[in-house]
């Protein structure tokens, strides 16, 4: 299976060319003073999201649904001529394929079920000196990298480089044949080729070539020719290599050794240039099979970015009353507008379920009454005998609760309420959904004691994850959040190694810098800076 296990920006904004990677884990704490360049990573989330939600000429939708970073030169920083977007991946080649769930997984294409392949992705976009934007997708994988570079529906380079011998092979292939949600999955050239007909006769036609597979085939063939006795036909050779599968290093020079068992003289060959023989093999072999890993990247980067779920730092005042709208609706919008209509799109026992959880997580019971064609939302503290309506409790719980909403609807049964997430019977997440929340200042114009209060709830919707499907990304300036994860660490909640905290900071005149910190298993905060936080 896929995975994220890091992203990062440069040129974007305050970021430099330079900036490093950070880390993705199960909760990521973003601190830092203002216009450090922290909301400007945390927004890149939900502008991925609106940018593989839409069909556009390239990669990235400046300005859209969620967030509104102008167009390309003003979110470029200044200076610098590309913005890029960093991805480390695991990729399966396997995901490039669509399976019934009853279907045994038999993979054509030369590698197993269970292959996967650390790879550092790149999405860089510049301008070309006439003003068209171009797009660099760049896919390193072990000791070879693939550069794609486009423009619209124009391919206009592609190149493979083995990063030990510094080799370069250049492909010509002249159009993007399968575009893709935010990477393209194929490219192609059209050729003319002959035709044989039943009756024998032959005529011309024009035809789709997967470019990069026929010649990256060929130049290997070539390649490997040189180390096979003069009298070996070059045919020959080609016609094995269709068998070969995608691996590299010891396991590469085994395969070539099976398929060319009976060729003692190559076998000779092999064994006196094997590290150079390996490195150049991959590289054509990669080329060959660059479709798969574009593919599955493409599908990966899709389903995350669909799941990202964003609350921005201001959300929706309360109102006192809300037109009631027969809608069935599973998403609480990124400014919490909407979340009486999500509220009320559960049913009787589902309500009551959030009610109860809120209770218990954060100290107030929810309710929302139902009067005429209107409806309210109201609020029951933990020493009142009666519900007051939210516009009279304070902007806080206006704010919070778009928040707290969200993270509860990841608790609850799909099947039942319609709402992607947990099951309510297991209360464990399900493993085939990816889902990030996003949250700019949960704190904004909460008491201390409830911020304290969310960090505990953080880690405890956090710790009820199976597996990595679901991820919480914070932007906070609350000491009392961050201790909170810390006596959750300390109590057993949660792991310490599912927490990153990244700290950010800009100087005058220079870009943003990242370092990173988390805690101990005791939950204490380690490379934590002397009053990172205080006044």
């Amino acid at each position: 299976m896929s995975a994220l296990n890091g992203f990062g920006v440069r040129n974007l904004r305050s970021f430099g060319s330079g900036e490093k990677l950070i880390p993705v884990k199960k909760i990521n704490v973003l601190v830092g003073k203002n216009s450090c360049g922290k909301s400007t990573f945390l927004r890149s989330f939900p502008l991925l999201r609106q940018s593989v939600e839409s069909d556009t000429r390239s990669p990235i939708l400046w300005y859209g649904g969620y967030v509104d970073f102008g167009d390309f030169s003003t979110a470029l920083q200044d200076g610098a001529k590309e913005i890029f977007f960093d991805f480390d991946l695991e990729l399966s080649p396997g995901d490039a394929f669509t399976w019934e769930p009853w279907q045994k997984r038999q993979y054509s294409g030369g590698f197993s079920e269970n292959d996967v392949y650390k790879s550092l992705v790149t999405i860089g976009l510049r301008k070309s000196e006439s003003d068209l934007l171009c797009t660099t997708i760049g896919f390193q994988i072990l000791s070879a990298k693939v550069d794609l570079v486009y423009s619209g529906a124009e391919v206009l380079s592609v190149s493979v480089t083995c990063l030990k011998t510094g080799h370069v092979e250049l492909y010509q292939p002249t159009v993007i044949a399968s575009k893709g949600a935010i990477i393209p999955k194929n490219v192609c050239s059209y050729r003319e080729v002959v035709v044989k007909s039943a009756s024998g006769s032959t005529f011309k036609r024009t035809a789709s070539i997967d470019v990069l597979n026929s010649d990256s085939l060929t130049r290997m063939a070539k390649y490997l020719l040189g180390f096979h006795h003069s009298s070996k036909q070059y045919k020959n050779v080609r016609s094995l290599l269709y068998s070969l599968p995608l691996s590299s290093g010891d396991k590469l020079i085994e395969n070539l050794r099976e398929i060319f068992y009976k060729d003692k003289f190559f076998i000779k060959r092999l064994d006196e240039h094997s590290s150079e023989i390996a490195d150049m093999c991959f590289q054509y072999l990669l080329s060959s099979k660059i479709s798969y890993f574009w593919t599955s990247a493409d599908r990966f980067l899709e389903g995350f970015y669909s799941g990202v779920r964003y609350l921005g730092p201001l959300r929706a005042s309360a109102e006192r009353f809300y037109r009631h709208q027969d809608l069935q609706i599973g998403e609480v919008d990124h400014t919490g507008s909407n979340l009486p209509m999500v509220i009320n799109s559960l049913d009787s026992k589902k309500k009551r379920e959030l009610s109860n959880w809120v209770f218990e997580n954060f100290g107030f019971k929810l309710e929302l009454e139902a009067s005429g064609l209107h409806y309210a939302l109201k609020i029951k503290e933990e020493h009142d005998d009666r519900f007051h309506n939210v516009s009279d409790m304070g902007f806080g719980y206006s704010q919070i609760l778009p928040v707290i909403v969200s993270m509860w609807l990841e608790l609850v049964d799909a099947k039942k309420v319609g709402f992607p997430g947990l099951s309510g019977r297991s209360g464990k997440l399900k493993n085939d959904r990816s889902r990030t929340l996003v949250i700019e200042q949960p704190e904004l114009h909460l008491h201390p004691a409830l911020q304290y209060r969310f960090g505990l709830a953080i880690a405890k919707v956090a710790s009820l994850a199976e597996s990595d499907n679901l991820i919480i990304v914070i932007e906070t300036h609350s000491k009392h959040l961050i201790d909170a994860l810390g006596a959750s660490v300390r109590d057993k909640v949660i792991s310490e190694s599912l927490i990153n905290i990244a700290l950010f900071e800009k100087e005058s005149g220079r870009p943003t810098s990242v370092t990173f910190s988390g805690f101990d298993e005791e939950g204490y905060l380690v490379n934590w800076p002397a009053g990172f936080l205080s006044a």
